[in-house]
């Protein structure tokens, strides 16, 4: 099971999203979460309590989901998941569809995910490399020639 929290597009509100063993990402507004919370707490018989459903699931696996990341470009938000199938799947949060699957015919146990435009420091040419935005976290510091 993997578990993470994030804003999604099509409504600007969060959702606790949970990875699980059937295949699916669940996703359960985090508003109504803390209210089911809060309801309960008022309440003083177990047998009275009521599970929570997800607001909406998406199936892409068939089998347990090992990892998922959101990623954010200037094209939308999407989901990334990868199961113990294999599979790579990736969502477009905005319409909730897969828009790419790809099968690597291996067990898949992790995920990171970096960002296109990233290039490394020491492959720039150099007239790149001096206005280059290499960060504060860089090691690579630009040093102007006096």
């Amino acid at each position: 099971m993997h578990i993470e929290t994030h804003i999604l597009p099509f409504d600007n509100k969060e959702y606790l999203s949970v990875g699980i063993s059937d295949g699916n990402v669940h996703f359960y507004p985090c508003e109504k979460l803390f209210e089911k919370v809060e309801e309960n707490e008022k309440q003083e018989d177990d047998d009275d309590k009521e599970g929570i459903n997800p607001a909406f699931s998406l199936l892409g696996h068939t089998n347990r989901i090992k990892d998922f990341k959101f990623y954010t470009n200037e094209f939308g938000t999407y989901l990334v998941t990868i199961g113990s199938d294999g599979k790579i799947v990736v969502w477009d949060m905005s319409t909730k569809e897969q828009v790419a699957v790809y099968d690597c015919g291996e067990r898949l146990n992790c995920l990171t995910l970096c960002d296109e435009s990233i290039e490394k420091y020491n492959t720039m040419k150099k007239r790149d490399a001096e206005t280059a935005d290499i960060g504060d976290q860089s090691e690579w510091k630009v040093i102007p020639k006096n």
